[in-house]
């Protein structure tokens, strides 16, 4: 069973209605929203709320500002990139990882823009630059 048209764009406006202005999900619209999902007939409701959770998901992916090192950063560092970050990008939360194959330096990802300045992407563009 597919979700109509219809349903989707209803679904998107509601998604974007989850949200404030600033990225921010808000918890009691989202789930105003989902409990009317809820109300549909069986595999409906279930289709709807699969596609309204993916978009919540998708949204909030877009402002969630996740940082990779490969050891712990200490608030001030964290600070530091957000600050630099936040005039390009509208950033609702902050994550932290640890990869320990990035051997140093940080990976950045918010929304589907990355910023690599770890030592294995320095590595892997020598050996493309070696392997030409």
């Amino acid at each position: 069973m597919k979700i109509d048209k219809n349903l989707k764009k209803s679904i998107d406006k509601m998604v974007k209605f989850s949200f404030n202005e600033s990225g921010v999900l808000l918890e009691k619209r989202a789930t105003d929203c989902s409990k009317a999902l809820k109300g549909m007939s069986g595999s409906a409701a279930i289709l709807s709320l699969t596609y309204f959770l993916k978009g919540i998901k998708r949204e909030l992916d877009k402002t969630t500002l996740t940082i990779e090192s490969s050891s712990p950063l200490n608030p001030t560092q964290v600070k530091k990139v957000e600050s630099f970050l936040k005039g390009k990008h509208l950033i609702s939360q902050t994550k932290t990882n640890i990869n320990k194959d990035l051997f140093g330096g940080i990976r950045v990802k918010i929304g589907d823009v990355v910023y690599d300045d770890s030592v294995s992407q320095k590595i892997n563009q020598l050996r493309g630059v070696i392997h030409g």
